[in-house]
């Protein structure tokens, strides 16, 4: 899921970062994706930034608790989602 300019923060969660003893607010990510490992039955919540690479953001039982998540954060809404195989 590429995020446009419609998905703004809600700022429920904020991502900081320490350059130089200096709190810096991360902006957000540009891409998220949610993936499944297998034979693991859980997915996992990556946000993708130029900024600041890939990060690891959570683990999730279902793929809809992950959704859920994004949405709280950036108001994807589920018809926004585009299954990869």
């Amino acid at each position: 899921m590429f995020l446009s300019s419609q998905h703004t923060s809600t700022r429920v969660v904020r991502r900081y970062r320490y350059v130089n003893g200096e709190k810096i607010e991360l902006s957000p990510p540009q891409e998220i994706r949610i993936v499944q490992y297998t034979p693991d039955s859980g997915f996992y919540l990556f946000q993708i930034s130029q900024e600041w690479g890939a990060s690891e953001e959570g683990y999730f039982e279902t793929e809809e608790l992950a959704m859920e998540q994004v949405y709280k954060e950036f108001q994807v809404t589920w018809d926004e989602w585009e299954a990869i195989a």
